[in-house]
């Protein structure tokens, strides 16, 4: 069963967002976000490590937080973790989709999203 979680709405998690990135810089915020959702997906969710997990990369920043939390995943022996890019490849980082590549990951590109 899950916990009840507070859910805040895009504005405010903007604010968060410039607020954190801008005290801890970027990379160090992705990892972090990374390792977060690999805790929640492990020790809340308790998924088995053969779950079958898509994640959705937008772009940004937020994008690059999704291809960290799916390398994290793939570090901790999830073996079947895909992503999603629904934004163009350049507005990611290059650096993270090789990462995710080197730890074994998949990527498929959107036919067609509409965010």
């Amino acid at each position: 069963a899950l916990r009840r979680f507070v859910v805040i709405d895009g504005e405010a998690m903007r604010a968060v967002d410039l607020e954190v990135s801008g005290r801890l810089k970027v990379i160090r915020t992705t990892e972090c976000v990374g390792q977060r959702v690999g805790d929640f997906v492990c020790y809340h969710l308790r998924w088995p490590r053969e779950a079958r997990i898509a994640v959705v990369a937008g772009k940004g920043n937020n994008g690059l937080n999704a291809l960290t939390a799916a390398r994290v995943l793939l570090g901790r022996s999830y073996t079947e973790v895909r992503v999603v890019l629904a934004g163009p490849l350049s507005e990611l980082g290059q650096e993270a989709l090789e990462l995710f590549g080197a730890f074994g990951g998949e990527r498929s590109e959107a036919v067609e999203a509409d965010f």
